[in-house]
């Protein structure tokens, strides 16, 4: 893609004018903000709700998974699909959650995702033990990140590379269903920079029977303080998974029978391996100006095997009685679901590719322009991405390995052997992004506008479908799309602790391919959805003017266009338009503060009222052939939005000592009824993916006692009452996490 004129227009008036602005007001010291930041350390003046759980805060509630930190802010609904939340399920303000693909997800300023533009999927998260922080941003302040910019921003924040000496740490936790977690990381440094080395490793028994998780963690950073102006920051690390964990769930009669059973958990599995580089400069300029660049690049595969297609279905690829054998296929059949029979029967693999690079300058000054104080971000973004889908099947039980399915390449179904090559798909993406955001300091306002400029340019080929190669000149598409994002924020200081915030945004989500062929025929033609766009608006407070009492207010509304809905073939397309709104409520009261006591009482909760979530028109959808593909996916306007719950809520009690060694806290989560279809199905179907998901009600708890600055023992509980509760019917019934209850110590040096 070369850059067009609109680009290389701005990029130069920037250049041209980058002199000037560095060198006014050299009195205004600017807050050091790096682009690994999401969030400034003074965020009175951030234009949006914002949440940032620090490392104390993660210690003490000694969080299972991303998915009970999350479940401690307002607005957020995470569905998890794994013990470890590995693959986060993340919906914010009635969104749908799967696989998070309408939230950007960061790690320390990098996307997450296994492709931002061409597959948005979270497969990903980063393990807990490396977070230093989590920084959450939802309005107009998420509008110099991208490319998502509809939910908002989390954006994980790793651990710092020591500055003082030598440091370390060593985490070891233990509980029930087989759960253990090691880690470890020593760094050392002074003035000039440092380097650390950390450790993971983590396992323990799924929900379901036969599931296992393992995931292991390695990551090297370090610093480098050039002189006073310039410092380099340089990360690799390297995450892998290996789990036993069947992705289709159960059918209504098979989770009546028995809600954790997983004939062929011991069978299937899902494996992946990330391997991620980052480097950021960062150059103070002068007192008024820095400029931090980071490169990135991410190499991520990973492989499903499944031998069940969908719930309640039999084992789809097993050799006959009088079957051949070797590489002959015989007569093949389909088998009842248990252990045996999964031991001889074949499966599907669904290997995946991904890598993804890219370059993002970001400055900020401070400069009096326009009459009064005002400090600039501007930035630009060079991303590209390349993407292998591939699924091999097989009869034969050979086909348990990936190795053995991958000799299969370019077979086709029709061979007449054993296994076949079902389908392969790559894509490339380019895009480029400029943004611009410039907040003015006007007595007791702040107003912020901003844009961001997204130009992307995607090609996918479906160099095979249905097990053959296609031949029509539909198989490969190139889609660009140009988006021009504005924002405008505000910020009101009625006093020293408290503050009013507004703004309003254009969301903006990549268009999504449809990953799946709706046709038996391997010449079918595909669609390209289109990118999906909302209006975002929200008005909200932040304040602390009773002491002992910090509490934010936000009311918010959302106008979405063209969102993406999945017919039930698997395709990806544009359905018509929803709008939600809602109000979310954050506080927490201190007794010790509030009163002067040497004991601390505190209550900390949040509060989502979603009192709108719906579809607001509905289109028909017709592919090339004229034939309508809504399917059962269909729904009318008025209907609720999938997974968007209408009150969900967390209160936690909890109790310090007067030396503050002592910390032990209760807290109840609870989480609303919820559609899971457009078409509001309330009546459970036999293959458990349509009717409602219950509301529940869970209790946690966990008790720290630091026995000196370095050791600190733990209890934590999760889902202590060992409530049974459904959690998904996405693909099937899956039952959510029984009780977990984890014992452990950590030594800080």
């Amino acid at each position: 893609m070369k850059i067009n004129k609109l680009h290389l227009s701005m990029l130069i008036a920037l250049g041209g004018q980058l002199p000037a602005i560095a060198e006014t007001n050299e009195d205004s010291k600017i807050e050091r903000i790096s682009v690994t930041q999401s969030v400034p350390e003074n965020t009175n003046f951030v234009p949006g709700t914002v949440q940032v759980l620090t490392r104390e805060d993660l210690d003490q509630q000694r969080v299972f998974s991303v998915k009970e930190a999350l479940e401690n802010i307002a607005g957020i609904n995470v569905i998890s699909e794994d013990v470890f939340s590995a693959r986060l399920n993340i919906g914010i303000r009635g969104l749908n959650p799967r696989r998070s693909s309408r939230v950007l997800l960061m790690e320390d300023g990098m996307p997450l995702f296994l492709s931002p533009y061409g597959d948005p999927s979270a497969s990903y998260s980063t393990p807990m033990d490396n977070v230093d922080r989590i920084e959450v941003t939802k309005g107009s302040g998420q509008i110099i990140h991208g490319p998502q910019t509809i939910a908002g921003i989390i954006n994980f924040v790793t651990n710092p590379v020591p500055r003082d000496g030598v440091e370390g740490q060593v985490n070891v936790e233990l509980g029930n269903n087989n759960f253990q977690s090691l880690y470890g990381r020593v760094g050392v440094g002074n003035q000039q920079g440092g380097v650390m080395i950390s450790v993971m490793d983590k396992e323990g028994d799924g929900s379901r029977e036969n599931h296992t998780l393992g995931i292991q963690d390695y990551s090297i950073k370090g610093l480098l303080q050039l002189n006073e102006q310039h410092s380099i920051i340089a990360k690799i690390s390297q995450f892998e998974e290996l789990s036993r964990q069947s992705e289709t769930g159960l059918s209504a009669a098979e989770y009546a029978e028995n809600p954790f059973q997983a004939p062929t958990g011991l069978i299937d599995r899902f494996q992946q391996q990330r391997d991620t580089f980052q480097l950021v400069h960062d150059f103070e300029i002068s007192p008024t100006a820095q400029l931090s660049t980071q490169a990135y690049r991410v190499e991520q595969t990973r492989a499903s095997f499944r031998q069940i297609n969908g719930p309640g279905e039999n084992i789809e690829f097993c050799p006959g009685e009088n079957g051949a054998t070797g590489d002959i296929a015989g007569e093949e059949e389909a088998l009842a679901p248990t252990l045996e029979n999964s031991l001889v029967c074949g499966g599907r693999w669904r290997p995946r590719e991904f890598e993804y690079f890219g370059i993002e300058p970001r400055l900020s000054i401070v400069h009096d322009y326009f009459g009064d104080k005002s400090e600039a971000v501007i930035g630009f973004r060079y991303h590209e991405e390349d993407i292998l889908r591939n699924q091999f099947r097989g009869f034969d039980s050979r086909f348990h390995n990936l190795g053995f399915a991958q000799q299969y390449a370019g077979v086709d179904e029709n061979d007449g052997r054993a296994g076949w090559h079902n389908e392969q798909i790559e894509t490339q993406v380019e895009a480029m992004s400029f943004y611009l955001q410039n907040s003015v300091f006007m007595g007791d306002w702040t107003l912020t506008p901003g844009f961001r400029l997204e130009d992307v340019t995607q090609t996918t080929d479906y160099v095979r479908t249905e097990g053959a190669a296609p031949t029509n000149p539909e198989k490969k598409y190139t889609h660009d799309f140009t988006v021009f994002l504005p924002g405008l924020g505000a910020t009101y200081k009625v006093d020293e602790n408290t503050t009013w915030f507004a703004g309003i945004h254009k969301g903006f989500a990549p268009a999504r391919p449809s990953r799946e062929v709706d046709s038996d025929e391997p010449d079918a033609s595909f669609l390209a959805t289109d990118p999906e766009e909302s209006w975002n608006y929200e008005i909200g407070l932040r304040s602390s003017v009773i002491k002992g009492v910090q509490a934010e207010a936000t009311l918010f509304f959302t106008n979405f266009n063209q969102i993406v809905i999945q017919t039930e073939a698997g395709r990806f397309i544009n359905a018509g338009e929803s709008r939600q709104s809602g109000i979310e409520i954050a506080g927490q009261f201190d007794s010790a503060e509030r009163f002067g006591t040497k004991h601390n009482i505190y209550i900390q909760g949040n509060l989502s009222n979603l009192f709108l979530a719906e579809f607001t028109n509905s289109q028909t959808v017709w592919d090339e052939e004229g034939e309508e593909i809504l399917e059962t996916a269909s729904f009318e306007s008025g209907n609720r939005l999938p997974y968007a719950p209408k009150l969900s809520a967390t209160v936690a009690v909890g109790y310090q000592s007067p030396d503050r060694k002592l910390d032990a806290r209760l807290a109840l989560n609870h989480t609303g009824e919820q559609f899971v279809d457009a078409a509001n199905t309330s009546v459970e179907s036999d293959d458990g993916m349509e009717g409602k998901i219950p509301a529940y009600t869970l209790i946690n708890m966990s008790v720290n006692y630091e026995f000196n600055d370095n050791l600190t023992v733990f209890l934590s509980g999760h889902n202590l009452t060992d409530k049974e509760y459904l959690a998904s019917r996405k693909d099937g019934m899956v039952v959510g996490r029984t009780r977990q209850l984890n014992a452990g110590f950590n030594y800080r040096f």
